[in-house]
């Protein structure tokens, strides 16, 4: 996640708006290794992230328009 953790997400989770447990886990999923699909080569990959992310855009991602 390239554009992955924003100023205010690093933010909230150095707040008591998270509990320790949350935190831990958010702290896990952002340090992980992005894994390779196991089913689409990389290119129809890319083509699948980017068709989600045009149904479904990501804040934190900017868009295509």
């Amino acid at each position: 996640m390239k554009n992955f953790p924003t100023k205010e997400y690093l933010e909230l989770l150095d707040s008591d708006l998270v509990t320790d447990e949350t935190r831990r886990v958010l702290q896990e999923r952002l340090n992980a290794e992005e894994t390779p699909s196991r089913f689409f080569d990389e290119r129809d990959f890319e083509i699948l992230k980017a068709v989600c992310e045009t149904l479904a855009p990501s804040r934190t991602v900017p868009g295509w328009f």
